[in-house]
This record gives structure tokens, C-alpha cells and sequence, in this order.
């Protein structure tokens, strides 16, 4: 998978708030919190979380997504993800996006 279909399939999991959680890479139905986004039972994910999940495993800080992710969130987009709001996660993804269909065209 590219870069691009990677935040793209993030954007359309986190569009819908309900799949969105804080303070944990991934949670199950009943709000456990999970370490490891791509975990079997995980329905909620935070912004690299959700790589994980797309992914199909645990990605890592090394990742070139997570990578691009910290440069938009200006630090680590975990710490973002705490503390911000739903609309706020969209819009890094949407940057991520915009930014790799411009590298792409280039």
C-alpha cells in the first residue's frame, strides 16, 4: 500500500467519530484500551492507530507515515491526538493526504 491509500483508508475509518478514541493506540466495544491498532477486537483508534489498523500491523515511530503525520502535528501525533478533537484528527489526515497527492503529481 501507498502512503496515500494508507491516510486515505485512515480518513474514511476516522470520518465516523464512533471509530475515534483518546489515550490508547486502539480500543475494543467495551472500551479496553489496546497497544497495538492492528489487535483483533480493536473498533476505535487514535491517528496512528488507525495506520496500524489499515496496515494489518503495528507500525512503529520509524514508519514513513508516522513520520509525516509528526511533521504536520509538529511533534508526536499521539500527543496530538490526546489533545485534540475529532475534527482536528481529520484535518491532519486531510493534509496528509493533500500533501502526498501533490508529491505524487511532482
Amino acid at each position: 500500500m501507498t502512503s496515500l491509500e494508507i491516510f486515505t483508508k485512515a480518513r474514511e475509518i476516522l470520518s465516523d467519530p464512533n471509530n475515534w478514541t483518546k489515550h490508547a493506540f486502539a480500543r475494543t466495544k467495551d472500551g479496553e484500551p489496546l497497544w497495538d491498532g492492528s489487535a483483533k477486537g480493536a473498533c476505535k483508534w487514535c491517528l496512528t492507530g488507525v495506520l496500524d489498523a489499515v496496515v494489518g500491523k503495528e507500525q512503529g515511530t520509524e514508519s514513513r507515515e508516522w513520520r509525516i503525520l509528526r511533521n504536520i502535528t509538529c511533534g508526536p501525533p499521539t500527543i496530538f491526538n490526546d489533545a485534540c478533537e475529532h475534527a482536528d484528527v481529520l484535518e491532519v489526515l486531510d493534509k496528509a493526504i493533500a500533501q502526498e497527492k501533490a508529491d505524487d503529481a511532482a
